[in-house]
């Protein structure tokens, strides 16, 4: 195991210190970290995640990557300054009516009321 922790250390710089050359998403950097236990560097790439508007970062409150943090204070905290909820039960339709999703109304474009009226 402590092979693959230095492997998976030495891939990891190598990507961080090659990120001039090209794009490597925040994200799965602060993910690798969480499965490394680097709590400190994990949370760090976290927040440059939500600070770049990295496009994985909305998943991070259902990422069994993170599962350790989602209790912390420092977790809420984060989840809070970029603008999601902290845990997994907030993301549900039933703590989370606004997110649920809700069915078209009778006078939407794709209701055959609509079509209906506008396309007969």
């Amino acid at each position: 195991m402590l092979g693959m922790r230095k492997k998976s250390r030495a891939i990891l710089e190598h990507l961080i210190s090659g990120s001039g050359d090209s794009f490597v998403s925040p994200y799965q950097v602060a993910m690798v970290h969480a499965r490394l236990g680097d709590i400190p560097a994990t949370l760090d790439w976290l927040d440059r995640a939500g600070a770049q508007r990295d496009a994985n970062f909305v998943c991070a409150p259902v990422d069994p990557a993170f599962e350790a943090l989602r209790e912390t204070a420092v977790w809420r905290d984060l989840m809070k300054k970029h603008g999601l909820s902290h845990s997994v039960a907030a993301n549900t339709p039933a703590e989370n009516p606004a997110s649920a999703v809700t069915p078209p109304s009778r006078s939407s474009p794709g209701s055959v009321a609509y079509r209906r009226r506008y396309h007969a």
